[in-house]
């Protein structure tokens, strides 16, 4: 799960947030609404394999040098 506020506020609480009718309507309320401040988000785990952040036009330079490379073989 990525960290954001709904973490810091539950993360190990996870009883007392199953207990909690008003904080789990409005974690309820935070996903509908698409507040990921407020709304757990889970990432997967590949996450764990992200080593970098680029811009979107540096990965697609890339991909597109990697597949120009795999077609002339």
């Amino acid at each position: 799960m990525i960290g954001n506020e709904f973490t810091d506020a539950w993360d190990g609480r996870e009883h007392e947030l199953a207990a909690d009718h008003g904080a789990l309507a409005h974690m309820r309320a935070a996903i509908a609404d698409g507040d990921y401040r407020l709304a757990p988000v889970n990432a997967g785990l590949g996450l764990g394999d992200v080593v970098a952040v680029e811009p979107a036009a540096a990965v697609i330079a890339r991909l597109c040098e990697e597949a120009w490379d795999a077609l002339m073989r």
